[in-house]
């Protein structure tokens, strides 16, 4: 069998954030699966790679790790791909969000800032059981990599249409990210698996959210979880159970990765 590279997303397919744990059928199939010789285990999520506390306990068995949707990738330790927004895209970015009244923040390789927050911002980081972030007039002379905001999907058109060199990707219905075009989860999949010098066939990745569409288009088993959205189910080869009913313990048993 060729050797395989399998992602994982984190929010609502490692991680339950809705229970604030990993199920444990998760944790013992990530050992099982990392115990295999001829498989690589990587995570692909938007989250900064300071913001992974909740997957801390299993992190030991990944080799990769692809952040803020493929904008940053490190390997075994080493950083192979970062990149970052130049200040006169920033500057316009902030722009129409400011002038669109709404509420914003961004991330580079270290920190993360909001514009503002309020109880339903509050809210909003409490669903994933994250806490917002420090307030900061943001964009000055700031290393930007990701910046996203709050709003719904006529802000999301707006700020799409008035920023054409970017894409908005939402990952709810209330809030998105503003990406480079050719960035995206898919396109860290791509980078690592061309330096690992695997085929896209021999991919695998699991996702639930509307962010891991493109990868899980891209892999040559795109498996979406139960608990998924049903835009991801239908781009997927294959659903598997729900987070809470050993979703991943269940679909690496199908398909012979444990």
């Amino acid at each position: 069998m060729n050797k395989k590279l399998v992602f994982f997303d984190i929010d609502g397919t490692l991680y339950d954030y809705k229970n604030d744990h990993i199920p444990k059928s998760t944790i013992e199939a990530l050992k099982q699966l990392s115990e295999k010789d001829n498989v690589e285990i990587a995570i692909a999520t938007g989250r900064a790679c300071f913001l992974i506390d909740k997957v801390k306990e299993v992190i030991e068995y990944f080799d990769a790790f692809i952040f803020l949707n493929g904008l940053h990738i490190m390997y075994k330790g080493e950083e192979i791909y970062k990149q970052t927004i130049d200040s006169e895209s920033i500057n316009k970015i902030k722009k129409t969000l400011i002038d669109r009244k709404l509420i914003y923040g961004y991330f580079n390789s270290k920190e993360e800032y909001i514009s503002q927050v309020n109880e339903n911002i509050k809210k909003d980081f409490d669903s994933v059981n994250l806490i917002p972030p420090p307030v900061k007039e943001v964009f000055n002379d700031d290393e930007v990599m990701q910046v996203y905001f709050f709003g719904n999907d006529d802000d999301f058109k707006h700020i799409q249409e008035h920023n054409p060199d970017f894409k908005v990707v939402a990952w709810n219905d209330n809030g998105a990210d503003i990406l480079p075009k050719e960035i995206s989860k898919e396109f860290g999949i791509r980078k690592l698996a061309e330096k690992l010098n695997y085929d896209l066939e021999d991919v695998f990745a699991f996702g639930d959210a509307l962010n891991d569409i493109e990868m899980i288009r891209v892999a040559g088993v795109g498996i979406a979880m139960g608990n998924a959205r049903e835009e991801l189910k239908e781009v997927s080869d294959y659903v598997t159970d729900d987070i809470q009913e050993d979703g991943i313990y269940n679909a690496l048993k199908h398909f012979k990765l444990i």
